[in-house]
Order: structure tokens, then C-alpha cells, then sequence
């Protein structure tokens, strides 16, 4: 599996995984996997921004590197309160790269 040592590549990959091996078995599981896997991808994005402003402004903005993280937890545990009762679950914000 793909993984770095913060783990970021893991957590676009299980998504990933789940869409590629179970798509044919149910169309929820595919619209859930699809979409967070572009909520993975687009907080991936975000943590590279992030980073940079951090590194750009000297850690001025150092603590803006914790966005990424707080959405990842606050939106992951909506999802799957949504989704364990059989709700599809869009996230708030997402790039749509997967349709």
C-alpha cells in the first residue's frame, strides 16, 4: 500500500481501494467510496497550501497546518455517522475528481 511516514497517501489509498474493489458490488459503496476519495484528495491539496504558507511566512501562520487535520476528523465522523444509518453523505466542500 502507499504510505509515507505521516500516513497522508494511506488515507487517499483505502478510499481508493474500496471504490476499485467493491464498485460492482453495490452503487452506495461506490458513491461513498468516490466521494471520500475526493475529500482525501482534497484535503491533500490543502495540506500542501498549507504548508507552504506556513513555510512561506517564516511560521507566522504555523498553526494553519492543523486545518486539514480538524476538517479531516470533524467531516470523517459526520460521513460515517451518515453512512452507518444508510445515508449518502456529500461532503461540504470537495473537488470533484471522481464522478
Amino acid at each position: 500500500m502507499c504510505r509515507d511516514s505521516r500516513g497522508r497517501f494511506d488515507r487517499v489509498c483505502r478510499p481508493f481501494d474500496y471504490f476499485l474493489t467493491q464498485k460492482d458490488k453495490s452503487p452506495f459503496v461506490e458513491l461513498q467510496a468516490k466521494e471520500a476519495l475526493n475529500f482525501q484528495i482534497t484535503l491533500l491539496i490543502l495540506s500542501v497550501v498549507c504548508g507552504v504558507l506556513a513555510f512561506a511566512s517564516c511560521g507566522a501562520l504555523l498553526p494553519i497546518i492543523f486545518v486539514p487535520v480538524v476538517l479531516q476528523i470533524v467531516f470523517g465522523i459526520i460521513a460515517a455517522l451518515a453512512v452507518r444509518d444508510g445515508r449518502p453523505y456529500q461532503y461540504p466542500f470537495n473537488f470533484r475528481l471522481f464522478q
